[in-house]
């Protein structure tokens, strides 16, 4: 098999958003705005495999004939890591009439709204990482050989002993 990497995360979310107007003159309007939140880790695994090879027996058998990976997993339970993400982005409008001074939803506006000829708008999303610490653990394996077959019959109740079925 090629090489190859798996990964699975959950976790939770809590921020906010913050927009403003950054440019208006005559028709043009640019506004943006941004997302913070707070990462907290619920659970996650990851699977680095460079090389392997294998062959499968039955549908309930496979033969790990050579493999070397890497892999680490965390268990769940709240906040097993954290971290910080951020979204952000812009939107162009080209406006049907003169915006100057233009707020949305303000008084300043009398609550009016300026319609837009075109507009134009680029997010990015998912920025930032979760760093997974707590109840984690990393292996690297090496020359694996193994035989894997009744999975179903495995039932580890601690992350510590998922290691011990690889």
């Amino acid at each position: 098999s090629d090489a190859f990497k798996v990964g699975l995360a959950s976790w939770m979310e809590i921020g906010g958003h913050v927009g403003t107007v950054v440019y208006q003159r005559g028709k043009n309007y640019v506004t943006a705005g941004a997302y913070v939140s707070r990462l907290i880790g619920i659970a996650a695994t990851g699977f680095n495999v460079s090389s392997t090879n294998y062959r499968v027996l039955s549908d309930e058998t496979v033969d790990i004939l050579q493999m070397d990976a890497e892999m680490g997993v965390t268990g769940p339970g709240f906040n097993t890591g954290n971290g910080w993400g951020v979204d952000l982005g812009f939107t162009f409008q080209r406006k049907v009439e003169d915006a100057k001074g233009y707020v949305p939803h303000s008084r300043q506006s009398e609550c009016r709204y300026f319609d837009y000829r075109w507009k134009f708008g680029m997010s990015v999303l998912d920025i930032g990482s979760i760093n997974y610490s707590v109840n984690s653990f990393y292996r690297g394996l090496e020359n694996v050989i193994a035989r894997y077959g009744d999975m179903d019959n495995e039932s580890p109740s601690e992350v510590g002993e998922v290691g011990d079925i690889v």
